[in-house]
């Protein structure tokens, strides 16, 4: 059972890579990297929200797991994760009529 929140713990790992990525190319006005990898977030975003689809259709996924590390690292991932992404929002709204 908790191998489904450990591939979403390593699909997020990825995704906040790809996003941190694409603010470093927001920065530097590298449009043509940014969009790039815009097509691999959107892919990984697919993954994980079929991995969350599974878990919203079975909620004893997450009561039933007995590692507390994966809970805890799966947390500060989904806080990370909004970090970068509020981050991201804000340099594509500060630079919007670039893009």
């Amino acid at each position: 059972m908790s191998q489904i929140l450990e591939d979403i713990i390593e699909l997020k790992m990825h995704i906040i890579y790809i996003i941190t990525k694409e603010i470093e190319y927001l920065r530097t006005f590298n449009f043509h990297e940014f969009r790039a990898l815009q097509v691999i977030e959107g892919d990984l975003l697919i993954l994980l929200n079929n991995k969350y689809n599974k878990i919203r259709n079975n909620k004893n996924i997450i009561l039933y797991c007995t590692n507390e590390k994966t809970i805890e690292i799966l947390s500060m991932l989904c806080i990370k994760f909004d970090k970068c992404l509020m981050v991201k929002h804000n340099i594509i709204d500060k630079y919007c009529y670039v893009i």
